[in-house]
């Protein structure tokens, strides 16, 4: 369990740094090329921690592989490493997811409907956009046709298999999910370089602003409920603690009271003839003498 906490953590740390570095990306803030190196140091530390926290599988082996080897290639065809920032999409949904898990939101929840409305848009722009480019490389025969298609076809497979375990866990989102998938697949079929597409972009850096919205939102909503359940508690529970007591003092001793002096009374009335009282907390109580004597 503490493996599980700790991976969620340093996965939702990775995806939000993501998060921002495509937001600046898609404004115009940083270059493809630094871009790539970002996203490249992310999935090495990535990998590091799945490695460390035990959560690493045959799946991320496969999706790390993929997009190392996209890396390398950009050194040999840097005009079309703009294609490895973009499949870098699918870490907003997943920040939107680790932020869910941490906050310990339910599955159906709102936070958690936009996340597959993020994953349908991402899944089917990045397929889209591969698909098209890998058609365009191999149309044209651009040297790129023998690198794109071998890495884009296990990155597709991934995405079915990741799908499906996502809709396996939660209602199928037939509308939303259709429209998200249209949307995003629209997004990826007009993705090119941030120059070309300037318009695509502003799509691209509203997504990618919304999951940053709604990672952080989530997470600080968490953060603060577990604060206000803390320390007014705290603080009450020391004051009720305090007043309790001093009222049920309070009531101990004025039923003590009471109590004596019913008993008290008893006594001297039973008492009446043999003049004397036994001991009482206060000293002898005496019947008082009859002045008359």
């Amino acid at each position: 369990m503490g493996s599980l906490w700790l991976f969620d953590r340093a996965m939702l740390t990775m995806h939000i740094l993501s998060c921002t570095s495509l937001f600046v990306y898609f404004c115009g803030g940083a270059s493809t090329l630094t871009a790539v190196k970002f996203e490249t140091a992310l999935l090495l530390i990535k990998w590091t921690a799945e490695i460390l926290t035990g959560q690493f599988t045959k799946d991320l082996l496969m999706h790390h592989l993929c997009m190392l080897g996209a890396a390398a290639a950009v050194n040999y065809f840097p005009q079309h490493a703009f294609l490895v920032v973009y499949v870098q999409a699918i870490h907003l949904p997943l920040a939107v997811n680790y932020s869910r898990r941490l906050s310990h939101k339910r599955r159906g929840s709102i936070v958690d409907q936009l996340f597959v409305v993020l994953w349908f848009l991402a899944v089917a722009a990045r397929n889209t956009m591969l698909l098209r480019h890998s058609g365009r490389a191999i149309w044209n025969g651009d040297g790129v046709r023998w690198v794109l298609p071998p890495l884009a076809l296990p990155l597709a497979v991934l995405d079915v298999m990741w799908t499906q375990d996502t809709l396996h866990r939660r209602e199928r989102p037939w509308l939303s999910g259709t429209a998200a998938a249209i949307v995003g697949s629209t997004m990826g079929f007009f993705s090119g370089e941030p120059a070309e597409s300037s318009h695509v972009c502003v799509a691209w850096a509203a997504a990618a602003a919304l999951a940053l919205v709604l990672s952080l939102a989530s997470l600080a909503s968490r953060i603060g409920s577990a604060a206000l359940k803390q320390r007014p508690t705290r603080t009450v529970g020391i004051w009720a603690d305090r007043r309790l007591r001093g009222v049920y003092g309070n009531c101990c001793n004025r039923l003590a009271g009471a109590h004596w002096g019913l008993a008290r009374v008893r006594l001297r009335r039973a008492t009446a003839v043999s003049g004397w009282l036994p001991r009482s907390p206060s000293g002898w109580l005496r019947r008082p003498r009859d002045k008359t004597c």
